[in-house]
């Protein structure tokens, strides 16, 4: 039978790279969707390395621009001769800017890279999707959705957006056979917490029920449940996959500044 084919974006490192060794772990052929081409190659050129018996493809487009997602998706006709499962991860993180900070360009930025980029990279995806009357569409969005973090505003409403985008393609894209999810992500293990002293890091994990981080592996077996069979009928829906984050966020900090 012919391997189901996914895409992940922002797959080079962290939480997209632990997306999609998970996925070529289970038996999918995959597209390492990158902001670089020198990204998309090396990250390529690793994931040969370790799933041989995997087809992967780099290609590189910043999601900003939708021509250049069109362009990615056009390399990716050229390899690839369906796709199952996107997985849109790539994202852009706060310029932690306060709301009185807070600049049209940053707030554009932010809205371009995480909302368009998304929207436009799924309708491209869909595109290859629909022929096929079956496909998988997570957006992996974030706990700050449904909250508010001091000088996160900017990037909170780019991942509410997004919760509401997915909604809309599960809605629309229902009757050509293809389904979307969101992914509440939080407390995620990535390299910059390794940056904080053992101090620093037991502060942060006092904020989060379980007491441990959420690791890339975990969010990419979400994903891979959500995408496969036995979530046929889950359609428009949002799963946490956060350490417990979402249920009480932070305290309270008046002198958060």
């Amino acid at each position: 039978m012919e391997r189901p084919v996914v895409m992940v974006t922002g797959s080079n490192r962290n939480t997209g790279l632990g997306i999609i060794k998970v996925f070529a772990a289970a038996g999918y052929d995959v597209i390492a969707a990158c902001r670089s081409e020198e990204n998309a190659r090396q990250t390529e050129l690793a994931l040969r390395e370790q799933f041989p018996e995997s087809r992967v493809l780099g290609v590189a487009f910043n999601q900003r621009y939708p021509e250049q997602i069109t362009a990615g998706f056009a390399k990716v006709r050229q390899h690839f001769s369906r796709l199952d499962a996107l997985v849109c991860n790539a994202t852009m993180i706060s310029t932690r800017d306060s709301f009185m900070e807070l600049t049209p360009e940053n707030l554009n930025e932010m809205l371009l890279t995480n909302v368009s980029g998304y929207t436009f990279t799924a309708q491209e995806a869909a595109k290859m999707m629909i022929p096929q009357h079956k496909g998988s569409i997570v957006m992996i969005s974030s706990v700050q959705s449904h909250g508010a973090v001091p000088r996160m505003m900017a990037y909170a409403a780019s991942k509410a957006a997004i919760n509401s985008v997915s909604r809309g393609i599960a809605l629309e894209l229902a009757r050509d056979g293809i389904r979307c999810n969101t992914l509440i992500a939080g407390a995620i293990r990535v390299d910059r917490l390794e940056t904080l002293s053992p101090d620093e890091l037991a502060a942060k994990r006092k904020n989060w029920p379980t007491g441990r981080e959420t690791t890339p592996e975990e969010i990419g077996n979400a994903c891979l449940f959500l995408c496969s069979d036995q979530a046929a009928s889950i359609t428009g829906s949002e799963l946490n996959v956060d350490s417990g984050v979402e249920i009480c966020l932070l305290p309270y900090n008046k002198d958060w500044k």
